[in-house]
């Protein structure tokens, strides 16, 4: 598995207080596992969330479907 873009829940944490992105990922609770981002359907006027979801998922339409991916 390539982790080049993969993050531990700790890198999400310091990513998410950066002014890029603005506290805009919605974060997992599991800390032992590695995340991929994703664009979700929910945005505002600030702009679009992003999921963190476990890196060792395959997105299906199905998984955009359950998990509002954009």
């Amino acid at each position: 598995m390539s982790e080049e873009n993969s993050y531990t829940l700790e890198q999400l944490r310091k990513m998410n207080s950066t002014s890029k992105w603005n506290y805009r990922i919605i974060l997992p609770e599991n800390d032992k596992i590695r995340y991929k981002l994703y664009p979700s359907g929910k945005a505002d006027l600030d702009g679009r969330y992003w999921k963190a979801l476990p890196a060792y998922y395959k997105i299906s339409q199905n998984m955009k479907n359950t998990f509002n991916l954009y």
